[in-house]
């Protein structure tokens, strides 16, 4: 009853901030056992329309795309994809330095969304609320494919911002999404034993976040307080955010014997793709186009934004494509393993130890500061350094002060030196991270 009831509130609740999740999730309840050409068939439509809506209505891709506009508007459902194929790839950089001109003529009812930084070029952009209801209905579409209720309680092991007024807003969010936070930042024994309660008097039903959080979680809950999994009935973990490793998949199956699933999303590129009955990672086709790049680098395209369309935007996510044509029982495209972010920890100087997703929760402070181009964390052994890129000739004193001070904040007995460079380079695998441990 309390399960049905949460869902019902929620789905008034998101009527009223104009997103409609509800018709979403009908939309894609229709399409989740459709055969592979059905799927490709409604994802091709979907893309031959953002792709004439880009060209017609957004200033970067009328020049951006011009000498594609012809096939673009000529495009059927056999042949867009291999026009999209030969269209460039969006960086970061490029909506960095435009941001401008991906506004498209036309209005859609829209929030701000965040993209944290987890490549070290953090931004914030209109998300059509059509889009985010796509999101929310895909991740409630794959929890009740695993025989899990949406509306039940649940564990959430995500972040929390230090801050006290984003506090607050989360506990809010908490209380209506019907679960219990656990900070991927304040994992020690007496939090896990409150948590543990919580759970037990709440009777929680599943688990969704960052997989180093909850292996960490349970270890401390195994080792430490003497936690019997029989205490609960856990039915189903999805893990996100991080990539799934696989010992942390055998060893949280161990501890309940269910599902131990994730899915792959980002804030720009949306719900990209699900791990469906057969362990496989799978495209979520009715929301997303994700194509793999050279050095199997995976882009995004989010088939639902209209107000600022970001198509084919880069990741540094890698995709190592499954060989052969697995029979799955749903038919959405198998891609393969996908690697991307893991939950490493930070050693600081003064020799404590931090999650590493903290520092995307850092620059939501600072999101679209004209100082701020690119930045990344060099952590030492006797010294941290945050090295920005940025559009301006020097960095603000103010912007420098503000800085120093929520490190300060967060990190009190260590301190930090802020250098403004002219370049911050890739890693030796290509890839650009928002810090570094030497």
């Amino acid at each position: 009853m309390q399960q049905a009831l949460n869902k019902q509130l929620y789905f008034l609740a998101q009527r009223w901030r104009k997103e409609p999740v509800k018709s979403a999730l009908l939309d894609l309840e229709k399409s989740l056992y459709c055969s592979l050409d059905e799927l490709e068939n409604i994802q091709n439509s979907r893309l031959i329309a953002l792709l004439n809506h880009a060209i017609e209505t957004v200033p970067f891709y009328k020049k951006h795309y011009a000498e594609y506009s012809g096939v673009i508007k000529d495009a059927k459902a056999d042949t867009v994809k291999e026009i999209f194929t030969s269209l460039p790839i969006l960086s970061k950089a490029d909506i960095l330095k435009n941001r401008d001109l991906f506004y498209s003529s036309k209005t859609y009812s829209c929030y701000t969304n965040v993209s944290s930084g987890t490549t070290g070029e953090p931004f914030t952009y209109p998300c059509d609320h059509t889009s985010w209801a796509y999101r929310h209905a895909s991740l409630i579409r794959l929890i009740e494919f695993y025989g899990v209720k949406f509306g039940s309680r649940y564990g959430y092991f995500f972040g929390q911002h230090w801050k006290s007024e984003f506090q607050l807003k989360t506990k809010l969010k908490d209380w209506f999404f019907n679960r219990d936070r656990v900070s991927a930042f304040n994992i020690n024994p007496s939090a896990v034993d409150a948590l543990l309660k919580a759970f037990k008097r709440n009777r929680t039903v599943y688990l969704l976040g960052y997989p180093s959080v909850l292996v960490e979680f349970f270890k401390i809950a195994i080792e430490e307080l003497n936690f019997n999994s029989q205490e609960l009935n856990i039915k189903l973990i999805i893990a996100t955010g991080e990539t799934l490793e696989s010992f942390q998949k055998i060893y949280l199956e161990s501890i309940f014997n269910c599902p131990v699933v994730n899915y792959y999303g980002s804030s720009e590129g949306g719900f990209g793709g699900f791990v469906g009955a057969e362990g496989l990672m799978q495209e979520n086709m009715e929301t997303s186009v994700l194509t793999i790049e050279k050095h199997d680098k995976i882009s995004k395209t989010d088939l639902f934004l209209r107000q600022f369309p970001l198509i084919k935007i880069q990741t540094d996510d890698v995709c190592k494509i499954s060989l052969g044509n697995p029979n799955t029982k749903l038919k959405h495209r198998v891609l393969g393993e996908i690697s991307g972010r893991t939950g490493d920890k930070i050693m600081l100087p003064s020799g404590k130890q931090v999650h590493s997703v903290i520092l995307d929760y850092f620059f939501d402070l600072f999101i679209n500061d004209p100082n701020v181009l690119k930045f990344r964390f060099e952590f030492y052994t006797d010294k941290v350094e945050l090295l920005i890129k940025s559009q301006k000739a020097a960095l603000d004193v103010k912007f420098v002060e503000r800085i120093l001070l929520e490190f300060k904040n967060l990190f009190p007995d260590d301190s930090l030196d802020v250098k403004k460079v002219d370049e911050i380079p890739y890693m030796a695998n290509g890839k650009n991270r928002p810090w570094v441990q030497f």
